[in-house]
């Protein structure tokens, strides 16, 4: 029964779709027709007009000239393309006829660039016409398409929906923890290398009390984007939750790892957001995490995750990289070793790791 109905609407949409059809190809088909009929029923211009050319045909020409300059202003003003190409050719008779070689001239070129507009016309409708068919082509497949694409659209938008951070645009957490399940079983089949960036706004907080949560809005939104800028090819990116961004890095050794974290570290510190009572500086802490050595994809965020608590213990804006072997501290070049023992941390240049400690 619900086959039959299915058919039944389907063959309602058909029969509503051929009719539109028909009336349009009929329009259309018989536009270019109608250009050659003279507008509006018959007039005196029309009777002076045979008037006129009976006398070029007897060889008054001055008489029939003296006629067409009078109904000239009428003719012009009918806007009738056939009607004043004629009273051009027969002007250009009478002209010619009483020796007014210019006049005749100018009415004849006149009715050469009327001939050449009426067959560009009629090349446009042509092409009008054949538009008009592809069109019904197009609205004859849609009419039966139109069910399955609504469901298409729609199950995107819904796809969308369940895997897009709203606010900002990029993956929201699901759709981010799929992506991590799916490349630590990439990496432990491949061998490879992967890491995981957490990265986190530093004193956010702050921005919402001082500026209003709009404006914290606004400053997740502007990090996101300067973290979108410095993804390679193959990185995602997406939101977790509150102020807190995951990177995945597939296909990367700790030094690659750590190198991108930085970049993204100066990225967001170089990149100030403008308010009108003055600039906004914002820094995040970036907390690395290699996926060798972790059992499950949750170890390895678990991992980055205390990293990332490690950076903000440290104080801050600064990017630490989780020991896999042992938890052991390792200090980047330049700076002095932390005082509590775990991941590697590098910092902003000319600042020790205990500088801006909380």
């Amino acid at each position: 029964m619900r086959a039959f109905s299915l058919l039944r609407r389907i063959v309602a949409r058909w029969r509503v779709v051929s009719v539109i059809g028909m009336a349009v190809f009929a329009l259309a088909f018989d536009a270019p027709r109608g250009i050659d009929h003279a507008s509006g029923p018959r007039t005196g211009d029309d009777v002076e007009l045979e008037r006129a050319e009976i006398l070029v045909a007897r060889g008054e020409a001055e008489q029939a000239l003296h006629i067409l300059r009078a109904v000239e202003p009428s003719v012009r003003s009918r806007h009738s393309a056939p009607i004043v190409e004629r009273w051009l050719r027969t002007y250009a008779s009478a002209a010619g006829g009483a020796a007014q070689w210019r006049d005749a001239y100018r009415a004849l070129a006149e009715a050469q660039r009327m001939d050449e507009q009426h067959a560009r016309a009629l090349g446009q409708q042509l092409r009008r016409t054949q538009g008009v068919a592809l069109v019904l082509l197009v609205v004859l497949l849609l009419a039966t398409l139109a069910p399955a694409l609504r469901k298409v659209r729609r199950s995107r938008r819904m796809h969308l929906q369940a895997t897009t951070d709203e606010l900002t645009g990029v993956a929201n957490r699901r759709a981010l923890m799929i992506w991590l399940e799916e490349e630590f079983a990439r990496t432990r089949s491949a061998g490879d290398g992967m890491a995981v960036l957490i990265l986190d706004v530093d004193h956010f907080k702050r921005i919402n009390d001082t500026h209003g949560h709009a404006m914290g809005d606004i400053a997740l939104k502007h990090l996101a984007r300067v973290l979108q800028e410095r993804l390679r090819e193959g990185d995602r990116l997406g939101r977790v939750g509150g102020e807190e961004f995951v990177v995945i890095l597939p296909r990367t050794s700790v030094v690659e790892a750590q190198g991108v974290a930085e970049r993204m570290r100066a990225a967001v510190a170089g990149a100030p957001l403008w308010h009108p009572d003055g600039d906004i500086s914002i820094t995040v802490s970036v907390g690395v995490a290699m996926g060798d050595g972790s059992p499950t994809a949750d170890a390895v965020l678990s991992r980055a995750d205390l990293a990332l608590y490690r950076a903000k213990a440290w104080g801050r804006d600064r990017v630490v990289v989780h020991e896999a072997e042992g938890g052991a501290a390792v200090a980047a070049p330049g700076d002095a070793a932390p005082a509590v023992s775990s991941p590697a941390v590098s910092s902003p240049a000319g600042s020790s790791p205990t500088a801006n400690a909380a």
